[in-house]
């Protein structure tokens, strides 16, 4: 049996348990539901590609990041409808897509002998606890990992065939990933560099030059011909990347080095099998043939520009590191794949063969398990009940009132605008007013009447 697709059936399996849970029922963290949130309105017609709106009350021009994530999720939307589980089929494709990508990486980089086992990188890098997460949350970095991991593939390749369309092609996703999330997505530009310098091919250098006058171009033509979408990047600049970086705007260390510890303890998994498979085979010789190293360095080294100019900003979250696991996951990839080929190939047929079936029954159970588990909660149940309940009865675009309680809950917002594209403000006109049972004092709303939902955490008042 083919050794190739037993571990890529363990590369599903183990994929299946980390995402399809998840992926299947309600709850996600704040940003992946205010991301969601915002496509949904653009599939529906609120707002624009240059100007995003999240809620009437709350960033009605949203510019906290560049629109591209938002423009792509909205075609979901679009497709699909309105439903919960519309970013999460987006996630998934991205994290498809992701995944074809690094085999793909895998097979530009390695030599002859490892092609066949380009499962090896995918799945050291799934076991990265980030990515599920991040990949389960719908955040931004997923598909910025894309377009950056396409990228660099799309410069090697264009630097091992000395096409420079290739490299062309790098460049404009260059663009797409800077329109995703900003400045983290031009460590690409310096590849052909890093390329040349592990790789010892001079004419790296030329594309370079390409690959910095290209992207000069692009940047003019958006510059002259698109206005409003520089317009839309202006206030991204001013409102959140510059406060960032001046350390004005959510502060989350004071280490700016806490990053490079945070990536540490994210590859501690990967790091383990290095030293598991060490101690089983008693060799180190076979580790990083020559051939290989000059791959196994690029990987680190593109990981590490990927990673380290995080430090800038004391805002620092762990997920920033999710388009750097790749190649730090593929580095590692290399590293121990002379142990991995030598054990697979001493192994027998008759455990292969028992091996592809207990992976393809774990396959069928946990998505079995998945399916039956549809549309419950993964966290936040009892306010989604109620905001469940909340959204049947009020009409889309109304403007709720609450407590100052309720409106300081951002993922109360996050939830209303993604389930009913209901806002929420502090003025006392509208006519529903939403409360916490606990702070209900009835002769403190004597104009307003209870509206009869039971909801469990709070009280709708109504003029």
């Amino acid at each position: 049996m083919n050794s190739s697709r037993i571990f890529w059936l363990l590369t599903i399996a183990v994929a299946s348990i980390l995402l399809l849970p998840s992926l299947l029922q309600k709850g996600m963290f704040l940003d992946g539901i205010t991301y969601g949130a915002i496509s949904k309105n653009l599939a529906n017609g609120i707002g624009y590609f240059t100007s995003p709106k999240y809620t009437d009350t709350l960033y009605p021009q949203f510019h906290e990041h560049p629109p591209f994530v938002f423009w792509l999720q909205s075609l979901f939307f679009k497709i699909l409808g309105n439903g919960f589980y519309v970013e999460r089929i987006y996630s998934l494709f991205i994290f498809l897509l992701t995944t074809l990508g690094i085999k793909q990486l895998w097979k530009l980089i390695v030599s002859e002998e490892y092609k066949k086992h380009s499962w090896l990188p995918v799945l050291l890098w799934m076991i990265v606890p980030i990515i599920s997460w991040s990949f389960n949350q719908n955040m931004l970095e997923n598909t910025l990992s894309l377009f950056t991991l396409f990228s660099v593939i799309s410069i090697v390749k264009g630097i091992k065939t000395n096409l420079f369309a290739w490299t062309i092609i790098g460049s404009s996703l260059i663009v797409l990933g800077f329109l995703s999330k900003g400045f983290v997505a031009l460590f690409p530009l310096i590849i052909p560099m890093i390329f040349s310098v592990t790789h010892l091919v001079k004419r790296a250098y030329i594309h370079q030059i390409i690959l910095i006058f290209s992207l000069s171009i692009q940047s003019l033509v958006i510059y002259l011909k698109f206005p409003f979408l520089v317009d839309n990047l202006t206030s991204y600049l001013q409102q959140q990347l510059l406060p960032a970086l001046q350390g004005q705007r959510e502060i989350t260390t004071h280490n700016r080095f806490s990053i490079l510890g945070e990536l540490a303890l994210e590859l501690l998994i990967p790091i383990a099998i290095i030293g598991i498979f060490i101690m089983i085979t008693k060799s180190k010789k076979t580790l990083a043939l020559s051939k290989n190293k000059p791959a196994l360095i690029f990987n680190l080294v593109v990981g590490l520009s990927a990673s380290i100019p995080l430090i800038v900003t004391l805002k620092q979250r762990k997920f920033y590191l999710v388009p750097s696991i790749i190649y730090f996951s593929t580095s590692i990839a290399i590293f121990i794949v002379p142990i991995i080929d030598r054990v697979v190939k001493k192994m027998p047929l008759r455990l292969g063969k028992i091996l592809s079936y207990l992976f393809s029954i774990w396959i069928v159970i946990v998505s079995i398990f998945s399916i039956y588990s549809f549309e419950n909660y993964s966290r936040d149940e009892a306010k989604i009940k109620d905001l469940e309940m909340l959204v049947r009865i009020l009409p889309p675009s109304t403007i709720l009132r609450g407590s100052s309680t309720i409106y300081n809950d951002w993922s109360l917002h996050a939830y209303l605008a993604r389930m009913g594209t209901i806002s929420l403000t502090l003025d006392k006109t509208p006519k529903f007013y939403l409360i916490e049972k606990s702070k209900y004092k009835k002769d403190e709303f004597r104009e307003f009447s209870i509206n009869g939902l039971d909801l469990t955490n709070y009280i709708l008042l109504q003029k």
